[in-house]
């Protein structure tokens, strides 16, 4: 599937060694921002919350960048 994938996202820059490096993007620079998306595995409910906003702020910001409107 990732071979057919025109651009690949990733949370943290340590995933992108697995993707072809000319298609992949984390989700923060997708965003126009840097660093990590955390992953709130074993924090409460409103981590997750929060973390749900955020990667949804940062993928609306960015999906002109992916070619979807």
């Amino acid at each position: 599937m990732v071979q057919r994938a025109t651009s690949v996202v990733v949370a943290e820059e340590w995933m992108r060694a697995d993707f072809p490096v000319d298609r992949v993007k984390t989700m923060r620079e997708l965003g126009g921002e840097t660093g990590d998306v955390d992953d709130p595995y074993g924090s409460d409910y409103p981590a997750y919350v929060d973390c749900a906003c955020l990667i949804a702020r940062l993928l609306e910001a960015g999906m002109h960048k992916l070619g979807v409107r």
